[in-house]
């Protein structure tokens, strides 16, 4: 008889605490939307030190860099390009209707930007493209909607170039960066 009295008591007990913590978390919850919400990200406008893609001019970048070590034309783009502490590459760039659109950026291996400080800030890479070094594993990791690329090789965590642009989908940056790249590393080889 007392075991049933002790037994009905617990059962109370472990009924009155499970709808106590069911009240709370209803609580808690109250207001909060449950499930993914389907929000697009915002574009973001890239920025290289103080030019923004798309929106800076010419004068803006010399302002910002100073004189160019050399400027031509090529298909209505205006290239500008400044010397770097690589001997073959230049950094380079690309205006187009008077406004920045894209930054190719030049780095070397004393250069302190790894892999891992890009995908600290923008996390695992949007797309992978393959295309020239690609065979000894250097690959284009891109991050359209953030504006940002860059060659580099994963294990080593060396990166050769950074490319600014302002953001856009995949198929835009193929089409205007990326044309000489492809989603299939079969390919390039």
């Amino acid at each position: 008889m007392i075991k049933k009295i002790l037994s009905k008591k617990y059962t109370i007990l472990t009924i009155i605490t499970v709808v106590s913590l069911l009240f709370i978390f209803m609580q808690i919850n109250k207001g909060k939307k449950v499930g993914v919400q389907n929000t697009p990200l915002p574009l973001v406008t890239s920025r290289f030190q103080s030019l923004t893609l798309g929106e800076s001019s010419r004068n803006d970048v010399v302002r910002e860099i100073g004189a160019p070590q050399n400027e031509y034309i090529t298909d209505n783009k205006q290239f500008v390009e400044y010397t770097t502490k690589n001997p073959n590459f230049n950094d380079q760039f690309i205006i187009e209707d008077d406004r920045l659109s894209f930054v190719r950026k030049i780095l070397i291996l004393e250069d302190t930007t790894k892999v891992a400080d890009i995908k600290k800030q923008y996390g695992d890479a949007e797309l992978i493209l393959y295309g020239p070094g690609s065979s000894i594993g250097i690959y284009l990791y891109v991050y359209p909607s953030k504006g940002i690329a860059y060659l580099g090789h994963e294990k080593s965590g060396y990166i050769t170039e950074i490319w600014y642009f302002k953001s856009t989908s995949i198929e835009d940056f193929i089409g205007k960066f990326a044309k000489e790249y492809s989603q299939d590393l079969e390919a390039t080889q």
